[in-house]
């Protein structure tokens, strides 16, 4: 799934007015990533592309096994999951090869250096990883401005329905849409 159409959601998020106190944009990768390390190979749920300039803080607020948030940029950086970790005996600043395959089928590889293991409890935390959203989507073969899920979050949380609906009825007949 990609949205390939930004600059009509931006300019609808502006015309309704709503006003969220961050936009966070994020590519995703279903079930079509491996990461390699030293002989040993897990297979990965999720491939997150992330802006690290948005969401940087919530990833202050998790927990680390090792390493942490505590830097400018993740360009080359990737995080993985306590398993994850274990099961490739993988540590903080070790390079890990993630793979996965372009949306064309062409078979795509990338070094990345170890910034964090997560303790993640939830039932698909073995299954994923976290890397720059740009170099996903060069993996992936989408555009660096293209991603696959935008949130928008807000102060007041009052009225979220109606906010969306709002947001609809302003992309209305301008991308395809499902029901609200």
């Amino acid at each position: 799934q990609r949205i390939a159409d930004m600059d009509t959601i931006v300019k609808a998020v502006e015309e309704t007015g709503l006003s969220p106190a961050r936009t966070i944009l994020r590519s995703l990768s279903y079930a079509n990533g491996t990461l390699y390390f030293a002989g040993s190979s897990v297979k990965q749920k999720y491939v997150y592309g992330i802006d690290w300039e948005a969401e940087q803080e919530d990833f202050k607020k998790l927990t680390f096994i090792d390493g942490g948030a505590e830097f400018n940029t993740l360009k080359n950086g990737i995080y993985i999951s306590e398993p994850v970790a274990a099961k490739l005996q993988a540590r903080v600043h070790d390079d890990v090869l993630l793979e996965l395959y372009s949306r064309t089928g062409q078979r795509n590889t990338q070094k990345f250096i170890v910034k964090g293991i997560i303790k993640d409890s939830s039932i698909f935390g073995f299954y994923k990883c976290f890397i720059d959203r740009t170099y996903l989507n060069q993996l992936s073969g989408m555009d660096t401005r293209e991603c696959s899920s935008i949130g928008l979050f807000f102060e007041n949380t009052d009225n979220l329905f109606e906010k969306s609906i709002k947001l609809h009825e302003a992309l209305k007949g301008k991308l395809p849409l499902a029901q609200p």
